[in-house]
């Protein structure tokens, strides 16, 4: 290896693991109040989450016993993989000025940064992301000496991202999205080969979705636990916003009859009685209510064989689900608009994080004892605090995906970005908006869900600019 080679290594290893780096040597871990204490506590009776990060947490606490490291560890570890994502997308490049110019724009994608430096599902899920965008672009242009192996890392890190957070399944569309668009623009694609790669597409996912559901079954048999779906849990925001009078156009009284009307189950039809509630703001309030309500009818023998409580709303929500009539349109809209604008997500994550150090951290279990005098001892509400004034926060809060849509068209223009990745970036953004509409369909609009479609538009803007600039020629 020549010096100069030897050199523009070092020098993208380094800008790679820049804002990894500044993060570690700024700031304590970030956590989601409590939902950072069960990755911990895991196995749980029902698996609230995906199997690999709550393993993945429980693997550091047995290792470090809990300590401290048990937290760094997670991070150190998450930070690693993050920075061989980047490096791994960044050397998609053939020019080394490129490949600089990406690694400039990457050190602003401090909204991912952030969640992979704190315990999060979302921090996997933007690793993998960012693997499957390093795939993607070799898939797409056909770049590497052997494709086959792209193709497995596009495999591995899709089964990751569904192993870590579900909704990631819909960024399978990416591929095939971006095959048509080019098939209805490009003649010479409208052939059988087409068709032959968007059947391959389809084969891949199918084999994906079945080495998640093997996986899981079999994490779940390991622990005897049952494997029971709780999409109803974060379905209850969405009945809640339906049945208030300021998020549908119809009358709140007419949506609750036409919800009851739909069910001959009594216990369901109390279920939207509880929901219809205005002071039940969170689905553990709802699922407790609808667990007493559960003992109160079975001891009246109004139920006669009562299941899982989480039954119950699923039961519900697949009622909500098939009533559009009946759908919040108000706050659906305002969800849906509010995650292409999203600039105060991370302040509302820092909230929850001075809420953990304030209290939540008390409810760790005897195994996390070390790790609990650490936080009590060293990090404080300052820590936090100081992200405030942090010029990366303030920069990459207008970074979002809304206002990077909108300058991609003059950008690309003054530029010349190559027409495929151009193609490819709106292929991104049709499959991301699609994303968006679902998670709005189906619950409330927590920004943290949207990271990983958020990041995957971010790193197809980023990759865009620095070929359109250094590799305007064909990809």
């Amino acid at each position: 290896m020549s010096k100069f080679k030897a050199y523009q290594y070092f020098v993208i290893v380094m800008l790679a693991c820049l804002p990894s780096l500044y993060l570690l040597l700024r700031y304590p871990p970030f956590f989601n109040q409590t939902d950072s204490l069960v990755y911990f506590d895991y196995p749980l009776p029902i698996p609230h989450y995906p199997v690999f990060y709550p393993l993945y947490c429980h693997a550091f606490l047995l290792f470090f016993h809990g300590s401290v490291l048990t937290l760094y560890g997670i991070l150190i570890v998450q930070h690693i993989f993050y920075c061989l994502a980047v490096i791994y997308m960044t050397w998609y490049f053939k020019s080394g000025k490129a490949r600089v110019l990406f690694l400039l724009l990457m050190f602003f994608a401090f909204r991912a940064s952030f969640f992979v430096h704190g315990i999060y599902t979302e921090s996997w899920a933007i690793i993998a992301t960012g693997f499957i965008m390093g795939a993607l672009l070799r898939i797409c242009f056909n770049r590497g000496n052997n494709i086959r192996i792209h193709y497995f890392i596009y495999f591995l890190s899709f089964a990751l991202l569904l192993l870590t957070r579900f909704a990631g399944l819909f960024l399978v569309f990416v591929l095939p999205v971006y095959l048509i668009l080019k098939s209805i623009q490009d003649k010479n694609m409208r052939s059988p080969e087409t068709f032959r790669l968007i059947a391959r597409q389809l084969l891949l996912t199918a084999g994906i979705i079945a080495v998640v559901q093997l996986t899981t079954t079999v994490t779940l048999r390991h622990y005897d636990k049952p494997g029971l779906s709780v999409y109803g849990r974060p379905g209850t925001y969405r009945i809640n916003s339906a049945l208030d009078p300021a998020n549908t156009w119809r009358n709140t009284k007419q949506v609750l009859a036409t919800y009851k009307a739909s069910t001959n189950d009594t216990l369901v039809k109390r279920t939207f009685d509880v929901l219809a509630d205005s002071g039940v703001i969170c689905w553990a309030g709802a699922y407790q209510q609808v667990d007493s309500l559960k003992v109160e009818l079975a001891g009246k023998g109004l139920i006669s064989k009562p299941v899982s409580t989480d039954e119950y709303l699923n039961s519900a929500f697949k009622i909500y689900l098939f009533h559009p009539g009946c759908y919040p349109f108000a706050s659906i809209l305002r969800d849906f608009t509010s995650l292409y604008i999203n600039v105060g997500l991370l302040t509302d994550q820092v909230s929850y994080s001075v809420h953990f150090v304030q209290k939540d951290f008390l409810l760790f279990r005897a195994s996390m004892m070390g790790a609990r005098r650490y936080i009590e001892d060293h990090i404080f509400i300052d820590d936090y605090l100081k992200i405030y004034t942090d010029p990366l926060l303030f920069l990459s809060g207008f970074l979002v995906s809304g206002i990077l849509i909108l300058i991609f068209i003059p950008i690309k223009r003054k530029l010349k970005i190559p027409a495929d990745l151009t193609r490819l970036f709106w292929s991104v953004v049709i499959t991301v908006t699609f994303c968006h509409l679902l998670v709005t369909l189906l619950t409330i609009n927590i920004g943290r869900y949207a990271q990983p479609a958020e990041f995957m538009l971010y790193t197809m803007f980023c990759v865009a600019v620095a070929a359109g600039k250094f590799e305007s020629e064909k990809p």
